[in-house]
């Protein structure tokens, strides 16, 4: 992935995207334009980054995890913090992650998060994904990260660090899945960098 951490490429992806050759389309070879039957042929830099279409795959709804997902249906981002040591935690769990308590409570997010890291995939894992899409690790303000992608924007205009809200597309009766897209709110408080007091 791009951005402050560049980890494997995600399956499926593109290997010459993490250098930046596939990023503008330009690069992208007609075998994989063949392929996915999705990518635009004006390429990355005129193509906003859209939602998946029906028939993606997606994590299995489980007892863990049906809250998520039914807050997902009315448009809530939740996540679970420790009524111990407050620690913020995603995916869910059965204990926290901090201090292995069981004491968790899910608690609603405002929505508003800061780009990690992500990647560019032109040649999909599934026909139903949209080409290109971007899949990202987004810090979200409450204090956690999550596996999401970005929609509402280009290629070109994805920046580490860009500011962004959650948004939630539905691809079945009654699942929807939070992407995020970009966002003019600005950091909590809590994160902002403090002013610089110039010292005598």
């Amino acid at each position: 992935m791009k951005g402050s951490s560049a980890g494997p490429a995600e399956p499926g992806s593109d290997p010459s995207s993490r250098d930046g050759q596939a990023l503008d389309g330009e690069h992208v070879s007609a075998t994989h334009r063949a392929w996915s039957g999705t990518i635009s042929p004006i390429g990355d830099r005129d193509f906003e980054l859209l939602p998946a279409k029906a028939g993606i795959p997606f994590a299995p709804r489980t007892p863990l995890t049906e809250p998520f997902w039914a807050g997902c249906a009315r448009g809530e981002l939740l996540f679970q913090r420790c009524a111990d040591c407050g620690y913020a935690g995603f995916p869910p769990a059965v204990a926290c992650r901090a201090c292995l308590s069981r004491a968790l409570r899910w608690e609603r997010s405002a929505g508003g998060a800061t780009l990690y890291s992500w990647t560019v995939v032109h040649r999909p894992v599934s026909r139903a994904f949209r080409t290109p899409y971007a899949p990202a690790i987004v810090t979200v303000d409450e204090g956690y990260q999550m596996m999401t992608c970005l929609v509402g924007l280009g290629v070109p205009a994805i920046e580490a660090g860009m500011r962004l809200r959650a948004v939630f597309h539905e691809i079945e009766p009654g699942t929807s899945l939070p992407y995020f897209s970009p966002s003019t709110a600005p950091l909590p408080p809590s994160e902002q960098e403090p002013p610089c007091v110039p010292t005598i």
